[in-house]
């Protein structure tokens, strides 16, 4: 069974996220779908045909795998704005600075939890993800979302604990 990606928020991040799985082949457009408020990047996605939902609980039930791609200013309302239909999946967040505990306690039920860091070079597909090695998701559910990162780039495993000093470390290399 080919598992189903929903991705609440698909701008720049989640946007290279999905370009690049989709144009490697590793994901197909039959099997995701997308949220997004502005209308401007949904039209985009649903251009490109995409199957575009009416709102992020929509994307959590149909949805094997969520990709959390907002702002960080935006992951509380989104999340809320998931529901119930967390349960029991799947979610990857790219949020930055939110850790798996944090996350867990802003959800309705229980979803397994994976944090990623990306970086912007994933856009080009030379991306570096840190991926947290602390999460509870199963060992299928593991490989799936490693291997559509694969295609984008680097994967490098991170204690969770070390996630935000992978973040750190690359914005003061980029102050050098």
């Amino acid at each position: 069974m080919m598992m189903r990606f929903g991705f609440v928020g698909c701008g720049n991040m989640g946007g290279a996220i999905l370009s690049g799985a989709i144009s490697t082949g590793v994901l197909d457009k039959e099997h995701v779908a997308v949220f997004d408020v502005s209308p401007t990047v949904s039209r985009h996605w649903k251009d490109g045909g995409i199957s575009v939902l009416g709102d992020d609980e929509q994307v959590t039930h149909w949805a094997d795998i969520i990709i959390l791609a907002v702002k960080p200013q935006d992951a509380v309302e989104a999340l809320k704005q998931c529901g119930a239909g967390l349960d029991g999946k799947v979610l990857v967040s790219i949020v930055a600075g939110y850790s798996v505990v944090r996350l867990s306690r802003l959800v309705t039920g229980t979803p397994r939890i994976l944090r990623v860091l990306p970086n912007t070079p994933a856009l080009v597909r030379e991306g570096a993800f840190a991926v947290s090695s602390d999460s509870d998701l199963r060992r299928d559910e593991l490989g799936v979302v490693v291997g559509v990162l694969d295609a984008l780039g680097i994967v490098e495993l991170v204690p969770e604990r070390l996630i935000d000093a992978v973040r750190a470390g690359a914005e003061k290399s980029r102050e050098l």
